[in-house]
């Protein structure tokens, strides 16, 4: 077994966690390093697609532990799951209350450009920072589940299905993919052949979207001229926008809908980014085009039924 010991913790692969995980110890929580450098909003995305967020520090021990895994970070100091809202409360990213806090002398900073959080490598105290540097972080889960899903996709307990969200991508470097509704679904049937935008039939499945589809990119204006504007998710309902009306790409009856009705038939896109103020669907025209979209499966224990 991998073994590293400091602060007097010791630092293992653990039987009860997935592969290349550690597990807090006395706690039923998974924890898994994301070496690579990445802005907040992908550290985000990335733990999402593990079922998991970054990492919830709830006390000193988990606090001191994960210090015990920054030696393999070359130095860096890696995000934290730790975010300011809108009204200067900092809280979790899940956006349950802080329960502890390890803030070093003269931070929280004041500043409104600091909405993240990293932990500093020598001291493990707490600094805000801008979510737009890259850094690496951790992600925890409280329990690891068999996803049931292909890989890069998420499992929902609540329905039994497979989510996979298309993120931003970048194919010159520097400017955002874009996709019209059609070429989304297209692309999510190429994924597999059980495979459509994603329908929404509840209020819970309406809450996992909107934390799949979380972003903050009110400052990407390299990526395109008012980000804010452009940053939406396909999902796969079109119609106007009331439960019983239009059709979802899989075909499933339109019996939940998060919107106001529309006198134009319409395709719809959701967000959920705090930075736009923005947590909605949006009724769009028929070719308009966006950079992400949600494709739903059925998970593979559906498919054994």
């Amino acid at each position: 077994m991998k073994t590293r010991i400091l602060f007097t913790f010791l630092v293992s692969f653990c039987s009860s966690c997935p592969h290349n995980w550690y597990e807090f110890p006395s706690d039923d929580v998974c924890v898994y390093i994301i070496k690579k450098s990445q802005n907040y909003t992908n550290a985000v995305t990335t733990c999402a697609q593990l079922n998991s967020t970054v990492v919830k520090i709830t006390n000193i021990f988990e606090n001191s532990y994960i210090g015990a895994l920054l030696s393999g970070l070359n130095d860096q100091f890696p995000f934290i799951g730790v975010e300011r809202k809108s009204n200067g409360t900092w809280v979790y990213q899940d956006a349950s209350p802080l329960i502890y806090t390890n803030w070093a002398p003269g931070e929280p900073s004041l500043n409104s450009s600091l909405n993240c959080v990293y932990l500093g490598n020598s001291t493990l105290q707490w600094y805000a920072t801008d979510c737009s540097t890259e850094r690496p972080s951790f992600c925890s889960a409280n329990e690891m589940p068999n996803h049931q899903c292909l890989d890069g996709w998420i499992y929902s307990n609540e329905t039994d299905y497979c989510y996979y969200l298309e993120n931003f991508s970048y194919p010159d470097n520097i400017h955002w993919q874009f996709y019209d509704q059609s070429e989304a679904e297209a692309n999510c049937q190429k994924k597999d052949r059980d495979s459509h935008l994603v329908s929404i039939h509840s209020d819970a499945e309406n809450k996992f979207i909107y934390d799949l589809v979380y972003s903050n990119v009110a400052n990407l204006t390299h990526a395109v001229f008012d980000p804010c504007s452009h940053q939406w998710a396909f999902i796969g309902y079109s119609g106007f926008g009331f439960p019983g009306n239009g059709s979802w790409t899989d075909g499933s009856p339109v019996d939940f809908i998060d919107s106001q009705p529309t006198p134009i038939l319409a395709n719809y896109v959701i967000s959920n980014d705090p930075s736009c103020r923005l947590h909605q669907w949006s009724a769009i025209g028929p070719d308009w085009a966006y950079p992400r979209y949600v494709c739903k499966m059925p998970s593979s224990r559906q498919n054994m039924k």
